[in-house]
């Protein structure tokens, strides 16, 4: 948390500390850099993904960590396909307030869906997870299957997507996403609940077997208007209509709020506010701290 820092501890207690080498620590490269998002505003933003993403897939999983501010029904996490008659979605809230997948070859009628029985949660961080495999379809929150149902559709039997997007959906009465994703992961096997519980507080290499597409939603600067694909196979995303500048419809940079402890006392927590530098520092060695990263 401090931006001095030239060594990397190592949190499983076997102490192999890392030692940073010939870092400048000053300013936006070869320095510490904040983790990242993208601020979608509920207007017109969304990104567009490359043509025929998935249209190989027979087995297939989404993940991201989402932010969603709320608002009205079908708003999508991502669209795939090439009109509203053959398409996959994924909302926060479908009809019933649920967070639902659906995949359809001829329109809404046809959906083959899965949905939650409960309601996406509101102004905090979740990871969502939407896993095709075989005949079946599974929705995870946070590491833990939450909905299961026969989806005998995959993303191979749609056309040629042509429009593939976050944020948008093929539906023009349907607004926009209202909130803040990174972490996407487009993979094309379908990873187990192990896998996912185990890897989706993990950075990934941009090499992991079956990882097709992966968006870490850093930015190099705060006018990019590219989402960077991180597996080397230029399967980069474009950002449409967003103002990229101030706190919505921008880049964004998480700060953490911390929970701290000492030995023999009870438990004392608090919520640390973003200071201007955006850098947190804490002069007591003796301090244990706990931190959980939101959105400032």
């Amino acid at each position: 948390n401090n931006t001095s820092v030239t060594s990397m501890e190592d949190l499983s207690g076997n102490g192999y500390t890392a030692t940073l080498n010939n870092f400048s620590l000053d300013g936006s490269s070869s320095a510490w850099v904040s983790p990242a998002g993208l601020d979608f505003d509920g207007g017109s933003d969304y990104v567009e993904l490359p043509q025929g993403l998935t249209d190989s897939f027979n087995d297939f999983t989404f993940e991201a960590w989402v932010y969603w501010k709320g608002g009205k029904h079908w708003q999508r996490i991502f669209d795939f396909g090439s009109d509203y008659n053959e398409n996959m979605f994924f909302t926060p809230r479908a009809s019933g307030d649920v967070i639902r997948f659906a995949i359809t070859t001829s329109g809404a009628l046809s959906e083959q869906r899965v949905s939650s029985t409960d309601t996406m949660p509101k102004n905090q961080w979740v990871h969502l997870a939407l896993v095709l495999d075989g005949d079946s379809g599974h929705i995870y929150q946070d590491g833990v299957k939450i909905a299961s149902n026969s989806i005998l559709l995959n993303p191979s039997a749609l056309a040629l997507s042509a429009s593939n997007w976050l944020g948008k959906s093929h539906y023009e009465a349907d607004l926009n996403f209202f909130g803040q994703m990174k972490d996407v992961r487009i993979w094309n096997t379908a990873r187990t609940a192990s896998e996912i519980q185990t890897n989706m507080n993990s950075s990934l290499q941009g090499t992991e077997t079956g990882l097709y597409a992966f968006y870490p939603f850093a930015s190099n600067s705060p006018s990019d208007t590219v989402l960077t694909d991180q597996t080397g196979n230029g399967r980069d995303g474009m950002l449409k209509n967003f103002a990229l500048d101030g706190s919505s419809s921008n880049w964004v940079s998480d700060y953490p709020a911390a929970i701290a402890s000492w030995p023999n006392c009870s438990p004392y927590q608090t919520e640390i506010t973003k200071p201007s530098a955006g850098v947190i520092s804490f002069s007591n060695p003796s301090l244990h701290v706990e931190a959980k990263v939101t959105s400032q």
